[in-house]
């Protein structure tokens, strides 16, 4: 909770960015838990992005698998049968060849579409990761960011003269 409460996170949405920064009384501490804090958010904006696209690849990717495996089979079944009739003379030959030759032909159209899916996938996913660069690295402060010492003096010293100018108005009435 302590943590939380000192995590300071402000979004500039007209300038597209983000300012991290972290309140704790030593300044080497701050700057350390500032760091962890940006490589944290990093990975979860970058995973955010991407979980999507990768989860389409990885769809892709197993239909693809599957698909290539088909098609190798089918394109096995088809030579052997070619190889085993070599001088087709029969109809029914020529359309067990025709029927092999359409099983191909699908599962070959099939396994070159998802081939071209895959590799539109993983362009959309190195399209799709986000570049985050970091404007202003983080750096152990110098100066101390609270208490604010002047604002503190101006506060009590005004509270010092109203009180003060009180304290002589009221005390001779007495």
């Amino acid at each position: 909770d302590i943590i939380q409460g000192s995590i300071q996170l402000s979004n500039n949405l007209k300038d597209g960015y983000v300012t991290l920064s972290y309140v704790f009384p030593e300044a080497e501490g701050a700057a350390q838990v500032t760091e962890q804090l940006r490589q944290k958010l990093e990975q979860y904006v970058k995973a955010f992005k991407i979980e999507k696209v990768e989860s389409n690849l990885d769809f892709i990717e197993q239909n693809y698998k599957e698909a290539r495996c088909d098609f190798l089979n089918k394109q096995a079944e088809l030579a052997a049968f070619q190889d085993a009739n070599r001088g087709l003379i029969s109809a029914t030959a020529r359309t067990a060849e025709q029927r092999l030759q359409s099983e191909y032909d699908i599962a070959f159209t099939v396994y070159n579409e998802l081939a071209k899916q895959r590799e539109q996938a993983k362009i959309s996913v190195k399209e799709t990761a986000p570049i985050l660069t970091t404007i202003n690295p983080v750096v152990a402060p110098t100066n101390k960011s609270a208490p604010k010492r002047g604002i503190i003096l101006i506060t009590f010293l005004f509270i010092g003269v109203v009180f003060g100018i009180g304290w002589v108005l009221w005390v001779p009435s007495l």
